[in-house]
Parts: C-alpha cells; sequence; structure tokens
C-alpha cells in the first residue's frame, strides 16, 4: 500500500528541488551534494504523503518498512534489532529541521508533523469557562437529538459541542453543567453567547441559571493528531490536575514556558496563558515531545 502511494508522490521532488539548497543551509550541518539532497526531500515528500493520505499528523510505521519510504543512502541497519533499518543522523536531523519530529518504539518508528500542528495556531482566540447551577445532570443525548446544529460522540469526547452561527462560536456542554466556549475574537460577545445558550435549555425545560463566567488570555484550540491516556498522564508527569468527575479534560501547568493546557483524551487540547504566538508554539513542541517520548500514547484510529 505505501508503494502505491510513494509512486503518486515521487514527481513532487522535481517541484521543490529550486528550494532544496535553500531549506538545507545551516552554518552548523555538513554539506552534501545535490543528489543526496534530492533523496532526502524525496524521503520527506514520502512521509508526507503517507500522512496526508491517512489524514494524521502522527504516524506509526514499523522499521521493515522503512525502505518504502527512504532513500538510500539513509537508512542504516540495527543488528541488536535483528537487522531492522534506522535512520541515519544526518536525515534526521534534516527532516526535525523540516518539522517532522522523530522518535523510535522498539520495532517502530514515530513521525510528528509539527508544522502542520503548529499551523493550528495561527487563529487565537478568547476562550471562557461557564459554570452553571442545575437541577439534574444534563442529558446530553436526549439534547443532541432535539438540538440542531449539535455533535455528541461520547466514545470520542465527553461533551456536547453546539456550533451557533450569530454569534458564531462552539460551545463545549458538560453533563454537569460546566461549559468551553471557543471560537470568539472579543470579548464582549461572550455574555450573549451564555445568554443564548442558557434561553436554549431553558427552552428544553431544563432548569439551569447562575452562569458564572470565566475569560481566559490567548488560547489556541488544536488536535495534536493522539489518543491521549488521561490516567497515564497523572502518573508519569508533574503539575497535573485531573478530576474526571467535575471536568473530564487534564489541566497541566507548564512551568517553562508558562501555559496551561487542557488536555482531553481525544487529543484535542486548548491552550492558554501565552504571551504571544512563539511563546505558544514553543510550548506545544515541548508537550508533544514530552507526549512521544514518554510513551503515553497511541495513534487515532
Amino acid at each position: 500500500m505505501i508503494k502505491i502511494a510513494i509512486l503518486f508522490k515521487s514527481y513532487l521532488y522535481i517541484k521543490h528541488s529550486s528550494l532544496i539548497i535553500t531549506n538545507y543551509l545551516d552554518p552548523f550541518s555538513k554539506p552534501h551534494n545535490l543528489n543526496e539532497l534530492i533523496k532526502m526531500e524525496r524521503s520527506r515528500d514520502n512521509i508526507l504523503f503517507v500522512m496526508e493520505e491517512k489524514k494524521k499528523m502522527v504516524l506509526f510505521i514499523e522499521r521493515k518498512h522503512l525502505p518504502e519510504l527512504i532513500e538510500d543512502p539513509f537508512l542504516i541497519f540495527d543488528e541488536s534489532l535483528n537487522g531492522l533499518p534506522s535512520l541515519k543522523q544526518d536525515l534526521a536531523d534534516w527532516l526535525n529541521a523540516s518539522g517532522i519530529f522523530i522518535e523510535y518504539s522498539g520495532s517502530s518508528i514515530i513521525f510528528v508533523n509539527l508544522g502542520e500542528i503548529l499551523s493550528q495556531i495561527d487563529s487565537l482566540n478568547v476562550v471562557a469557562t461557564v459554570s452553571t447551577d442545575i437541577v439534574d445532570k444534563l442529558d446530553l443525548k436526549n439534547i443532541s437529538q432535539s438540538l440542531k446544529g449539535t455533535e455528541y460522540a461520547p466514545n470520542k469526547f465527553p461533551g456536547l459541542i453546539l456550533k451557533l452561527e450569530k454569534p458564531s462560536a462552539t460551545i463545549m456542554i458538560f453533563s454537569y453543567g460546566k461549559m468551553v466556549i471557543t471560537g470568539l475574537k472579543d470579548r464582549k460577545v461572550i455574555k450573549r453567547v451564555v445568554d443564548i445558550v442558557i434561553a436554549i435549555l431553558q427552552n428544553m425545560n431544563i432548569i439551569i441559571s447562575n452562569p458564572l463566567i470565566t475569560i481566559h488570555k490567548i488560547v489556541s484550540t488544536i488536535d495534536l493528531g493522539l489518543k491521549i491516556d488521561l490516567n497515564t498522564v497523572t502518573i508519569v508527569m508533574d503539575s497535573i490536575t485531573y478530576n474526571p468527575e467535575t471536568f473530564p479534560g487534564l489541566i497541566y501547568r507548564m512551568r517553562n514556558p508558562k501555559v496551561e493546557f487542557w488536555i482531553f483524551s481525544d487529543g484535542k487540547v486548548i491552550c492558554l496563558g501565552a504571551k504571544s504566538k512563539d511563546h505558544l508554539k514553543k510550548a506545544i513542541i515541548k508537550l508533544i515531545k514530552t507526549f512521544v517520548e514518554l510513551k503515553i500514547f497511541k495513534s487515532k484510529k
């Protein structure tokens, strides 16, 4: 399957050939001839094509399939792993500089498209959390069946997702009455959004009142492309708050750089408190590399 996909992708290195030397110029790297650079570029294109075909930003490949992706002479064969191939360090460093993070895991290799993940933070927005008073636990399944413009898949995400058109906003509603509102550029409309949602629920004979709104700083929502075991995260990482009975997400407070992450089991992450976009990018890269290195996730099915 991989071989067939690569045949369709192989022509792309010609399109990028004028950029190869510029992309690889680095005063700390040793020089490579043009043929090697073309093969590096083609190997990267092969990896990105399989990621695109599988619609994944995190790709798990068995080492025995590496020769189908990676051009000679950038493979070495590891006798300690029964002769399974690994990447030569030159190519690994070049891929990392190109935005593809690499980690070995036994007989597999993991490629993470950091560039694609980071591109999600180009649109920063205001996020608000809302706590409410409710008499009974919200029946999210019934609400989703009665209300248009909602998504509810509890096997993937524990909340109901409601999308408003005017004003444009996405509201995550949880059964215990809490909400997370994203997609807003202006904090002035948050109260209006909350009033609309409360009115919708009250019109469905749901007793809900006294919304308490908390507005957060620079925020971005990203999808890591990973299915995360939140219970394992609490064991292997510090600065964690996780109480699934009151909030389905795990809260991780990174110290350096100082950013707060709300992490959900399906790989969606809300990032709060960054001082700038560059500050946020550094924090996300550090988070992803930590998750990969600690092996606390599995690829989404």
